[in-house]
């Protein structure tokens, strides 16, 4: 799989940066951005383990890990066993939870002085971006994520592990006139559209974000004068489309989507929002080189597929086949932040306040 993600951009007609004049002067002012943390890391690899038999020799003496990640429990669990398998010695232990939550944790667990995590798996880009230039990262370049192309890695500090894509769906024989995420502000009122919470889901932070980029705050706002439920998890917007709570899911995955029965996929002509899922070791890690076998595991291209095959996801190497059913990265129109990560995270608070002020009005 090739893939460069400026080849395919759509192009917004409305840039995020001049709709959010105001509000990025906020964000980047009177919004607070993530907090200074308050505690010191030595990040110095010196005398770190460099050899493959030095870091396995080490790894064998730490004997365990601990792997935070928004995967779906029955995937990561799948991973973790995997790699259990290929290093016995090695108990990795999975915490699961979603992506704003799982990074929660991970603060506080800073801030306190006392990690328990070490290696971290999110949907959310600008968290790594930011924990690299805070020094929370641990300088620990993989030889697998040479293959990976360069726009999803930051050598020596994380590389994407996973490329999720968002789309529309609907349950098979619909006949809604459904192509592109502007149809949905003029389907009939009585169509009801399920969305995934971008309070807690970073690829529900990113469709919010991506769209708002491209059609403005208009768009959701009047998205949310409709009937729009909201969803925690994929798991939950198909059990809602099973159950005809709603009509159209909106900015759902499209891996675990186009495996549904009953479900029929929708590749929006204006674009498909990308997310990437980056991993990396944190500095503070207390298990630091089996951290390091994992991260190969990870990126390895056994890890890759295995990734693929039992979550449906896109692989972020190069040298592997998309997943069974879906099309290459580069034969479709995707949406990509154009703006750099730090500001993909940054209006991250005021966003979320936005979409909350939208979609969970403080009078209900």
């Amino acid at each position: 799989m090739k893939w460069a993600p400026q080849l395919k951009h759509a192009r917004p007609a409305t840039p995020l940066i001049l709709v959010l004049a105001g509000v990025t002067v906020a964000a980047l002012g009177g919004c607070p951005q993530p907090r200074p943390l308050e505690v010191t890391i030595n990040t110095s690899t010196s005398g770190a383990p460099t050899s493959r038999q030095e870091i396995l020799a080490q790894a064998r003496r730490e004997r365990e890990l601990d792997w935070y990640t928004s995967l779906p429990a029955p995937d990561a669990q799948a991973i973790a066993h995997r790699f259990m398998r290929k290093y016995p010695f090695i108990t990795c232990r999975v915490t699961r939870s979603s992506t704003f939550e799982i990074v929660q944790r991970i603060q506080r667990e800073i801030e306190r002085g006392q990690v328990i995590a070490d290696v971290l798996h999110v949907l959310d880009t600008g968290v790594f971006v930011n924990l690299q230039q805070s020094g929370q990262l641990y300088r620990y370049e993989s030889a697998e994520s040479k293959s990976l192309p360069r726009a999803l890695r930051a050598p020596g500090y994380w590389a994407a592990c996973r490329v999720v894509v968002t789309a529309l769906a609907v349950r098979e024989g619909e006949g809604l006139k459904l192509k592109a995420w502007s149809d949905l502000v003029s389907l009939p009122r009585d169509v009801a559209i399920g969305i995934k919470d971008a309070e807690t889901s970073g690829s529900a932070y990113a469709t919010y974000y991506l769209l708002r980029d491209k059609y403005g705050y208009s768009f959701w706002e009047r998205l949310a004068a409709r009937k729009v439920r909201i969803y925690r998890s994929e798991v939950d917007m198909l059990a809602g489309l099973r159950r005809q709570e709603v009509d159209v899911l909106a900015g759902i995955m499209v891996e675990p989507a186009s495996r549904e029965p009953g479900v029929r996929l929708i590749w929006p002509v204006d674009g498909a929002p990308v997310v990437l899922g980056p991993i990396a070791l944190l500095a503070a890690a207390p298990h630091p080189n089996a951290g390091k076998l994992f991260l190969d595991f990870v990126l390895s291209r056994e890890g890759q597929a295995l990734l693929r095959d039992v979550s449906g996801g896109y692989p972020a190497r190069e040298d592997l086949d998309p997943p069974r059913g879906l099309p290459p990265l580069n034969s479709m129109r995707v949406l990509w932040p154009r703006t750099r990560w730090e500001l993909y995270t940054a209006l991250q608070d005021t966003l979320q306040a936005e979409y909350h002020d939208l979609f969970r009005p403080s009078g209900e």
